[in-house]
């Protein structure tokens, strides 16, 4: 998907088209693939700039309507987009913003904002990852009180078409009382069973005390709780000592969560390294 925009270098009435956030929104809705750009009057910086919705016919990428999705494309904010059976769903976190997280519902005629997951209006909500079950939206995000440093909460609800179902508390494996910070968490969704299917979510994410080298943990919701997919005290990082975790990600094959993440020693050279592991459960 990102390779067809990225080949059809789209312009849309003429005018060329911004990133869209830190990377462009794609998703498939209905069988089309649709996208959020920016559309420029000028090849000059596109920060701030609202983003639209297009759709790749095949030939060529068209904007859908004149309704804005989502107000600003700066590199600060991160936007996704991904399509349910019968909705098409827009996120977009700003840091610098209470509550800092939008997301609105497309449902093939007219864009409408959800209410905010966010625990109160003075929340700063950020790093969104989502995933969708029919129409259920599943939405994991940092939360926390003010900007800059300060201890995060990683939360995962889920939208049922009326409400945000909070799935039990914090992620996090370090207590509120350390100097904590949680950051890119990746969202799976494993499912089992026909038409009463099971939905288990699976999150990937870094972790760190300040002063320590970020560590890669995954969890998944049992239904009541969220349980550890590694050993206590242990995390997926090839060199817990010294290995500095930067991403995490995490999608199911065959039953079985893979998560992918980047790790670099400080000092040992310049290149980080990405891997990868399957997850025996």
């Amino acid at each position: 998907m990102d390779q067809v925009v990225a080949r059809a270098e789209p312009k849309m009435a003429g005018k060329p088209v911004g990133r869209g956030g830190r990377r462009i929104p794609v998703a498939l809705f209905k069988g089309d693939p649709y996208a959020l750009l920016a559309l420029k009057e000028t090849p000059s910086y596109s920060a701030g700039l609202p983003l639209r919705l297009v759709r790749w016919d095949g030939k060529r990428w068209i904007l859908t309507s004149d309704q804005i999705v989502l107000p600003n494309c700066g590199n600060a904010t991160d936007n996704e987009l991904i399509g349910g059976t019968s909705r098409l769903y827009a996120v977009q976190s700003s840091p610098q913003e209470r509550p800092g997280l939008l997301v609105r519902s497309f449902d093939g005629q007219t864009w409408s904002d959800l209410p905010s997951p966010a625990a109160s209006k003075e929340a700063f909500c950020t790093w969104p990852a989502v995933e969708v079950h029919g129409d259920d939206l599943y939405l994991a995000y940092l939360e926390r009180a003010m900007p800059g440093r300060q201890v995060n909460r990683l939360l995962v609800k889920r939208w049922d078409g009326r409400a945000w179902q909070a799935l039990g508390g914090p992620l996090n494996v370090f207590g509120p009382d350390t100097d904590d910070w949680a950051f890119s968490p990746g969202l799976a969704l494993k499912v089992e069973g026909g038409e009463q299917a099971k939905v288990t979510p699976y999150v990937a994410f870094c972790e760190h005390v300040w002063g320590n080298p970020p560590q890669v943990f995954v969890k998944h919701w049992d239904g009541s709780a969220w349980a550890s997919d590694v050993a206590e005290g242990c995390s997926l990082n090839m060199d817990p000592a010294a290995g500095s975790a930067q991403s995490a990600r995490i999608a199911i094959h065959n039953g079985r969560p893979i998560v992918a993440w980047a790790e670099h020693v400080y000092g040992g050279g310049r290149m980080r390294k990405v891997y990868v592991k399957q997850l025996l459960k």
